[in-house]
């Protein structure tokens, strides 16, 4: 149950299709005049308004978090190319507020990431900079996709490709933490390959696209002890396709 006092709660969080949307069905609709087909319509639609009220809710809380849109305003006025605030801290500062605690609690960095073809030691320069143009108090760590698949298997004991962007890098990720935020003129650009849907309900599965089975446990484990009361799918018998 939401906290009652919770941003997730504000009546300014209300479900909506912009117009162009509903002419856009309306149209359709009198394309496809069989019934059938206007049933499977009704249910795209019905599918549609659903993500839009999920990702409106998401860019609220978002938006509420100064820290979270000082960073993302700090990389996009820097220049940091490709560049998404991801991960953890985002799905984190979700469930906190779901809790009713501070969106930011126990969040130890923000994970930024980019995608940009120059030299492994502008990596650091960037996370400096950014640092210190926010100068708030969770501290930036950078990293640039190109040189993922470098150190990935150091660490995680396998060899992936190399990566083309930084949404390949993140839909890599679990889908509960698959979700990069960055400034898009006066909004903010989502970017969640697996939807919102996991995280909004505080669900974990697996991806196997680059993550071991030893990994996934691991992780599950940890996530266990954070957060009691969220739902976790078996790495058996799952298939992200």
């Amino acid at each position: 149950m939401l906290h009652k006092n919770n941003v997730l709660n504000s009546r300014n969080w209300q479900p909506f299709i912009t117009d162009k949307n509903l002419l856009l069905f309306k149209l359709t609709a009198l394309l496809q005049p069989p019934e059938h087909e206007t049933v499977t319509l009704v249910k795209h639609a019905k599918h549609m308004e659903k993500d839009l009220t999920l990702e409106a809710r998401f860019k609220a809380l978002i938006q509420s978090v100064p820290e979270i849109m000082k960073t993302v305003e700090a990389c996009a006025n820097y220049g940091l190319p490709d560049y998404y605030l991801a991960g953890g801290a985002v799905t984190q500062a979700l469930w906190n507020s779901m809790l009713g605690e501070a969106p930011l609690s126990r969040v130890k960095d923000f994970d930024v990431v980019y995608f940009a073809h120059e030299a492994s030691a502008l990596e650091k320069e960037h996370e400096n900079t950014l640092n210190r143009l926010t100068r708030h108090s969770i501290p930036i760590d950078v990293k640039n996709q190109v040189y993922l698949h470098e150190w990935y298997p150091r660490k995680f004991g396998h060899d992936i490709p190399p990566y083309q962007s930084a949404e390949a890098g993140i839909s890599s990720w679990l889908p509960a933490f698959a979700i990069g935020v960055r400034k898009q003129v006066d909004d903010l650009k989502i970017f969640a390959p697996f939807g919102l849907n996991d995280a909004m309900n505080m669900v974990i599965r697996p991806n196997k696209s680059v993550m071991s089975a030893a990994n996934y446990m691991t992780l599950v484990d940890s996530f266990k002890k954070r957060w009691p009361m969220i739902t976790t799918h078996p790495w058996e018998g799952f298939d992200n396709a």
